[in-house]
């Protein structure tokens, strides 16, 4: 019971790491303008600089990494869901686990991010850490806001350092394109969501997700803010039939944005929908959105048999685990919610993963069409190890992380749909796994075109990334034991 009691009590503590990182923000905007007006041809103050802002993400990092423990730990001591702080009477930070999974991924993904995007180095340069900062702080707010606005805002923040990286430092030649296509679609979304906020607001006078939980609305009005809502959520997540510019803006931009977009993006959108999920949803509705969200579940598995791109292959992978992710979110009880923060994290791993796997075969093959890499798999043995790797991560085989989590969500779907939920199990893990697998194999022990070989680089994987493939298989292998012991706590 001390134990306990001493965790809690750091766990509340640590309820107030977003001052932290509020502050790290600003004094890092402090130094770094101040090291490019003043003090841009002194070389020890801007290593300083450097220094000083890698210190201050890396407390970030572990104060992160000491709450998501904590909450592992803490999950049956009454805090394990949602953690509530306050300072003052206005100021309220709301942090729960879904929520540090979020951060830990945000991390995760980004660093990669930074260092693939372009084949440089970005966190060589001061600005690109600050933006890196900018990033972190967002999404800091976004998991632990109780306001349904500044959710909405921190999200949409989120969007500006990306759009920086994929202008800026993309080395495709159509990147405006991406960038048209991202601002097109997700504008539209906001508008949609801004609209709907704004109506609540003018009703109710309130948009604090705690006080909105009061608040009776008629079924007319939750329905279409729910519809709304779900409209403009599901176009940034993406749901069907919103998800083509998802494919578009995959096959446009470099690796690093990819990661970044389907690793970590598109699952901040999944955590506001989830709240207004919990405020504004109702039997019949939940029931039309989970019919929904099979037919995405069917549409990204049939389509994952006819594609000759190996990165649309991919993003239709990356959308149909997104839409299993949303039938977690909705149907999932408070204590088993925690699978779903697993899930986050696996689906953010493994989507590094695949587009990291996706960037090695082009630079060697300079194509990602996959009737033209036929065969490479013999040509490049380690590529070919982490190749056999994915698919044994991403298909679920037993002991594996995905295995657990698709038991669960499954189990779920038979017990609530019957035969409905079992038809939608079976597209996903047979239609869906045969389709992936296909072309996978393809690329592994298809005929070798001779004449596309002589252009190939001769070079298998460079240890560093093999590095990176090992440390990201470590990880997803990880989350099998933290779902063990996730299980074992809850019991």
């Amino acid at each position: 019971m001390y134990v306990t009691l001493n965790l809690l009590s750091i766990n509340t503590f640590l309820n107030y790491t977003p001052i932290f990182t509020l502050s790290s923000f600003l004094f890092g905007l402090i130094i770094t303008i101040s090291s490019k007006v003043y003090y841009s041809n002194k070389d020890y103050y801007t290593s300083t600089v450097k220094f000083t802002m890698n210190l201050l993400l890396s407390v970030n990092f572990a104060l992160i990494l000491i709450k998501f423990l904590l909450q592992i730990l803490l999950l049956n001591a009454h805090e394990n869901i949602i953690n509530n702080s306050s300072i003052g009477e206005y100021i309220t930070f709301n942090w729960n686990f879904l929520g540090t999974s979020l951060l830990l991924l945000c991390y995760f993904t980004s660093m990669i991010c930074l260092f693939y995007l372009g084949d440089r180095n970005l966190f060589e340069n001061n600005i690109t850490v600050y933006y890196f900062f900018f990033f972190l702080t967002a999404t800091t707010t976004l998991v632990t806001t109780t306001n349904l606005l500044v959710m909405f805002l921190s999200f949409e923040c989120i969007f500006l350092p990306s759009l920086y990286f994929v202008y800026k430092l993309g080395y495709v030649k159509k990147v405006d394109k991406t960038v048209y296509f991202l601002l097109l679609w997700t504008l539209f979304g906001s508008l949609l969501i801004l609209f709907t906020l704004s109506y609540i607001f003018a009703i109710t006078g309130t948009l604090n997700y705690i006080n909105l939980i009061t608040i009776k609305f008629s079924k007319l009005e939750l329905t279409f803010i729910y519809i709304f809502l779900f409209i403009g959520y599901g176009i940034k997540i993406p749901l069907f039939p919103f998800h083509y510019w998802l494919t578009k803006v995959h096959v446009e931009a470099p690796a690093g944005f990819s990661i970044f977009l389907s690793g970590f993006l598109v699952k901040t959108a999944a955590y506001c929908f989830y709240y207004v999920h919990l405020l504004f949803s109702s039997d019949i509705v939940k029931l039309i959105l989970i019919m929904w969200i099979i037919i995405g579940i069917v549409d990204s598995s049939v389509k994952m048999w006819n594609q000759l791109d190996i990165k649309k292959l991919i993003a239709f992978a990356t959308i149909q685990e997104m839409n299993m992710i949303m039938i977690c979110l909705i149907l999932f009880n408070q204590i088993n919610i925690n699978i779903t923060a697993i899930f986050f994290l696996l689906h953010g791993l493994l989507s590094t993963y695949m587009f990291l796997l996706v960037d090695q075969i082009q630079k060697r093959t300079q194509t990602r069409n996959i009737l033209e890499l036929s065969g490479v798999g013999l040509l490049y043995p380690f590529l070919r190890n982490f190749i056999w790797f994915l698919l044994i991560l991403f298909l679920g085989f037993p002991g594996t992380t995905k295995f657990i989590v698709e038991w669960h969500v499954g189990f779920l779907l038979v017990t609530l749909y019957h035969w409905l939920g079992f038809f939608a199990f079976f597209i996903a893990l047979v239609m869906g796994g045969i389709g992936f697998t296909k072309c996978w194999f393809l690329i592994l022990y298809g005929n070798i075109n001779t004449e596309n070989t002589e252009k190939y680089k001769k070079v298998d994987l460079f240890k560093k990334d093999q590095l990176i493939f090992y440390t990201l298989i470590f990880f997803i292998s990880l989350l099998t034991f933290l779902l063990i012991l996730i299980k074992w706590i809850q019991k």
